[in-house]
């Protein structure tokens, strides 16, 4: 139920540059940007979505970008020089 202690738990929004898909905030639970950025959501050119809450996510927010409304993990070609395990 949007707007509950579930919700808050369980979800996250973030805001992100319809541009380049950087993500410029987020908040716990459902937000929408009328309420979280409120008189100065004009200065914006900012979506947002809602995902399931991902606490890797929210502490390493510059490695993520949001594309076609969808949370993507950044390329990194740094990493691609190690062999996975």
């Amino acid at each position: 139920m949007e707007g509950s202690i579930e919700d808050f738990n369980n979800v996250m929004t973030l805001f992100f540059g319809k541009e380049t898909g950087t993500i410029r905030g987020y908040a716990l639970g459902r937000q929408d940007l009328k309420t979280y950025y409120g008189d100065s959501l004009g200065d914006f050119n900012y979506g947002a979505i809602v995902v399931p809450k991902d606490n890797y996510v929210l502490n390493n927010l510059e490695k993520f970008i949001i594309k076609n409304d969808k949370l993507l993990l950044k390329p990194n070609p740094e990493l691609n020089k190690y062999e996975i395990a």
